[in-house]
Formats: C-alpha cells, structure tokens, sequence
C-alpha cells in the first residue's frame, strides 16, 4: 500500500522512504529465512549501531541477485553462471544438532535444528548483555532490544553452536558453476543450483561490478538477453571463467586470513587485544 502511495505522489520525505524500504527488505529477508532473519550479525567491528542499513542494503542486494538468477537460468539453462553452496553432510549437523540440542530452541535461527518442544537447558547470559537488555528497556528502544535479543553472539551456548556450524560450512564454500556442467546425480536438481546458506534455490553475482570480474559477465548475459543481441561467450568459455575465478577466490581469501593473522600479530607486539571467549569444556582429573 505504501509503495503504491509513494509512487502515485512521491511525497515521501527520505527518511520516510528509507524506513519503507527497510520494511521492505525485512519482509523478504522473512520470507527467505523464517525466524532466523531477526538474527544479524554485522561483520564490521563498531558499525554495531548501523545494522539497519546494512540489512537494507544486503537483503536488496541478495534479492537482486536471486531474481537475476532466475531470469538467467529460464533463459538460458544450459549456459547459466550460478553461484551455489552446497548443504553440509547430514551426519555432521546432526552431532552438532545432538551435542546442544537442550539449547537450539532459545535461538530464533537455530530452533528449526531442535526437535524438542521444550528446551530444558537454561539459557546463560552475561552480566553486560542483561544490562544492555535492561538499559534498552528503559530507553523504550525497540531496535536495540531487537539487536541484542537475537543477537547469539551475545550468548555463550548460542555462540558455541554457531561456530560449530561455521567450522562445517566452511568446508562447502560457495563456487561459481556453469549450469551445463552439473553431473552430481547424488542431489535433486534443486540442490544442484541451490545457495544453502542464504536459502535460495538459485543466486548468482550481478549487483557489483566495481569489486568482481563474474559481475560484468553476467550483466553481460543479461544485457544479451534483454537487447537480443548475441552472447559473446560460449558454454566453455563460461566453464573455464567459473573454474579459474573459483581457484583465484580461494587464493584471495587465503591471502586475506593470512594478512589478518600478520595484522593481529603486530598489533599485540603495541598493545593488548580485548577478546571474549566462551569455556566449552572443563576437564578434571
């Protein structure tokens, strides 16, 4: 109703499109992830008051690049570039699922994992995130008690679990594949092309050209698409691309953990770094 009310207008002040649009967002981030879409963590340390614009910008940016998806592989199935991820082995979420299962439910993104009703295992909290919960109570502010409430990070048990899973999932890091060379006949078709962190059964890279080299090719295919005109690569030409661009990704990223770790370094031979670490196991003799 809004929308259509902005566009018959467009008396709508920025700040009142903003907040529209950050409706808008939240409604499809619902829609792709369920109750886990109030959980966000932001990457960037001290842009914690931010998290609304940078859902905003992401949750746009994936459905953007979910739709291009779609139009790319209806149009053309055989020569597609698709970015996907593929689920993590059954046997390795169900331990995580076994060895925790007494605290899932206390978590809006991990409750789905549960099969208990009732979660028996308190949660514990720290004495800085109560006070956090409390001075947002007093304060009457409803998107930082928002924030902190489904925040897991701030919860040990929940921050054991999601590190847990991070550990498995980093063994299925998402690639780029022509769809022409998809052979697995051990998965259904839809996990074939399937993104299963974001949840969405086709995704690609279209909305950032600045930064990524498969952008620009795909705004090509789409370009091609939309204008009739001829596609310029072929479907080997494509295979090649996601190959050399999967080989030089992994090289990127290994390089960037490993100038983390030299920053890290350095910066305790200045000073002291501030951490917080969660006891999972205490072992007597």
């Amino acid at each position: 109703k809004r929308v259509k009310e902005f566009n018959s207008t467009g008396e709508l002040s920025i700040t009142e499109i903003l907040k529209l649009l950050f409706k808008i967002a939240m409604n499809i981030r619902i829609k792709r992830l369920g109750d886990a879409a109030y959980y966000y963590q932001i990457s960037d340390p001290g842009e914690e008051e931010n998290w609304q614009s940078h859902l905003l910008v992401e949750e746009l940016m994936i459905w953007a690049n979910n739709i291009i998806a779609k139009y790319l592989y209806e149009s053309l199935p055989q020569m597609s570039v698709i970015r996907r991820q593929l689920p993590p082995l059954a046997e390795e979420t169900s331990a995580v699922e076994k060895a925790h299962e007494g605290v899932l439910g206390h978590s809006l993104s991990l409750k789905s994992l549960s099969s208990q009703s009732v979660d028996e295992t308190p949660l514990l909290m720290t004495t800085s995130t109560l006070q956090a919960i409390r001075d947002a109570c007093m304060r009457r502010d409803i998107f930082k008690l928002t924030s902190i409430l489904t925040n897991d990070q701030l919860y040990p048990q929940l921050a054991i679990v999601h590190s847990a899973l991070i550990s498995i999932r980093r063994c299925r890091r998402g690639e780029y594949i022509c769809t022409r060379l998809i052979e697995d006949q051990s998965l259904e078709k839809n996990a074939l092309y399937s993104h299963h962190s974001l949840r969405l059964s086709q995704y690609t890279h279209f909305t950032s050209p600045i930064r990524r080299y498969i952008d620009i090719v795909v705004q090509r295919l789409v370009n091609a698409l939309i204008n009739s005109s001829d596609i310029t690569y072929s479907e080997d030409d494509l295979s090649r691309l996601c190959r050399h661009l999967n080989m030089k990704t992994k090289m990127a990223k290994r390089f960037e953990k490993d100038i983390k770790r030299v920053e890290l370094a350095s910066t305790c031979e200045d000073t002291l770094q501030k951490t917080q670490a969660y006891l999972t196991r205490s072992m007597t003799k």
